[in-house]
């Protein structure tokens, strides 16, 4: 590191995680996704990070080698339009995730740059590093990218993540409205009914709608109740026919599990259930195991929202079960119920 930038790079460790930062939007299969700089967003906020402000203008770098990529994001930081960018002075980062859906990440990389453009952090990762087998490698989508990314910034500038965050921060408040979580009054009333619903589970009937599945084949709601049934016990599980529910795809899997509840909701207006509670899940695994998604919800028969669970291959249990097919979904969503109710 040449003196002057490493004392720019004082000058960032100095400033802390209170340091206005710039996210330009997250280059990542060759187009910039702001929603991935979203995401980035919010993990620096959990870090710490009250100051943070995302790009109104994409910084296009499809053609620039990356050695070449300082110099390009100075320029086109003096050139971008938008007061509020030019309003006071922040450093900026913009970040690239490399490789492909088959093959996952191959590279993450990062630079920061201060008010004037001048070179401050470069940081490139591959799979043979530790940071990135710790993260992107465990967790091969944009979120473990960008976790790759908030790690190597922390360790770079020196900075220690604050404990408990930014309150009430605005990129948590912005996924939330995303992702249609309830808000904390229906949180409150949530956990309301899990507790009423845990104290009376042995006398408590339950109805089971057929998993979301992407593979559209093999879902049998009847398998799936007896399945809820072992492990939960207690009264009688029944299956509910002739409801398919459908999730619009996507990335954002806390929305994707809002999405369900919604669904469930919906199809318990326009077909009653004599059972006291009603289960949805959706499932959707790679084939060796090792990645997907399981989101289940409770809900009374009137669908107020009881339990919203998520796994996937960050959680124990769904590593140590590594389900490959709707079956071992079945089973995986069961227990975690089991785990939740119990």
């Amino acid at each position: 590191v040449e003196p002057a930038q490493a004392a720019r790079r004082t000058s960032l460790h100095a400033a802390g995680v209170k340091a206005p930062l710039l996210l330009m939007p997250v280059r990542l299969l060759g187009r910039t996704d702001p929603n991935v700089t979203e995401v980035l967003g919010l993990l620096l906020e959990q870090r710490g990070m009250p100051d943070l402000q995302v790009a109104t203008t994409a910084f296009e770098a499809k053609d620039t080698a990356w050695d070449a990529v300082p110099a390009a994001l100075a320029a086109h930081l003096r050139t971008r339009g938008g007061a509020a960018e030019q309003a006071a002075p922040r450093h900026a980062l913009y970040a690239e995730f490399l490789g492909d859906p088959k093959r996952g990440p191959t590279e993450v990389r990062f630079v920061v740059v201060d008010a004037q453009g001048e070179l401050v952090l470069a940081d490139r990762q591959k799979p043979a590093d530790a940071a990135f087998r710790r993260t992107a490698g465990r967790d091969p989508d944009p979120l473990g990218c960008s976790q790759l990314v908030v790690e190597r910034l922390f360790e770079l500038a020196d900075w220690q993540p604050v404990a408990g965050g930014v309150p009430n921060g605005p990129f948590a408040a912005r996924w939330q409205r995303k992702s249609g979580m309830p808000d904390a009054t229906e949180r409150a009333a949530m956990q309301q009914r899990l507790t009423a619903l845990r104290a009376k589970l042995a006398e408590a009937s339950f109805a089971v709608f057929a998993p979301v599945w992407p593979e559209g084949k093999e879902v049998d709601a009847a398998r799936f109740a007896q399945t809820v049934q072992v492990e939960l016990g207690g009264k009688a599980v029944a299956p509910i026919a002739g409801a398919a529910l459908t999730v619009p795809p996507g990335s954002n899997q806390q929305k994707r599990l809002f999405d369900l509840a919604a669904a469930a909701k919906a199809a318990l207006g326009k077909q009653a259930i004599t059972a006291d509670y009603a289960i949805a899940a959706e499932l959707g695994f790679s084939k060796d195991g090792k990645h997907g998604l399981a989101n289940v919800v409770v809900l009374t028969k009137a669908g107020e929202l009881v339990l919203a669970d998520f796994l996937n291959d960050q959680h124990e249990l769904f590593a140590r079960r590594s389900p490959k097919n709707l079956v071992d979904g079945e089973q995986l969503v069961a227990a975690k119920l089991r785990q939740s109710l119990r």
